[in-house]
């Protein structure tokens, strides 16, 4: 065989090998991304239900000193948790502390310590306490958001419905999955009209 047909077979086992390698080093990022954002969506998951029930149960007047810090030591350990996925910048800070605490606190968490400092010990002030935790759980919700950036995850959700369903090819907005940029949601204060009229109007016609 000629020597120059040989090397230009081996050159495109090669680039074929180096592509399937690439293809198969690029699927496998893709699911240790999509393993890492499961977990942090689980997580998240759990310290926002703590924050929800700690919320309105601090409005009970029921509510004891016992129950707050039971909500704070459960939100307390999803913060100790979340240092696997959010850990602390890494900066010539706390060098004396275990590896875990050195620098500085990741902001994801800030919301979290927060609100174990507030059912820990109040809010020094005379603003109420579910109010606190409501903002506090609106901020980490908005952190979290923000890193996992599920406007950009549905459109990619949207896409591939698209392509894999003939019935959706025209469906710019996937059922409302990925609505359009001038769109105006209804709001819950519509809804919550719609409903109460139409019940009424069932009523009536009963």
């Amino acid at each position: 065989m000629n020597f120059s047909i040989l090397v230009n077979i081996l050159g495109a086992v090669i680039a074929l090998a180096a592509c399937l390698m690439s293809y198969r080093l690029g699927r496998r990022s893709e699911f240790a991304v999509a393993e890492w954002m499961r977990e942090v969506r689980s997580w998240a998951e759990k310290a926002i239900g703590e924050l929800s029930h700690a919320t309105y149960a601090v409005m009970d007047e029921e509510c004891t000193a016992q129950d707050r810090h039971s909500f704070a030591r459960n939100i307390s350990a999803l913060v100790e948790v979340g240092r696997f996925y959010f850990p602390n910048q890494s900066v010539d800070y706390g060098r004396n502390k275990p590896l875990a605490y050195q620098g500085l606190r990741h902001a994801a968490l800030d919301p979290l310590v927060a609100a174990v400092r507030v059912l820990n010990k109040g809010t020094d002030s005379e603003v109420d306490v579910s109010r606190v935790l409501y903002e506090l759980r609106r901020e980490f919700v908005s952190l979290v958001f923000n890193v996992l950036g599920p406007a950009h995850h549905n459109r990619m959700i949207g896409r591939m419905i698209r392509e894999s369903h003939l019935s959706r090819r025209n469906d710019s907005t996937v059922g409302g999955l990925v609505p359009s940029d001038d769109s105006v949601p209804p709001g819950a204060d519509y809804l919550l009209r719609s409903i109460i009229g139409r019940l009424r109007s069932e009523e009536d016609g009963a």
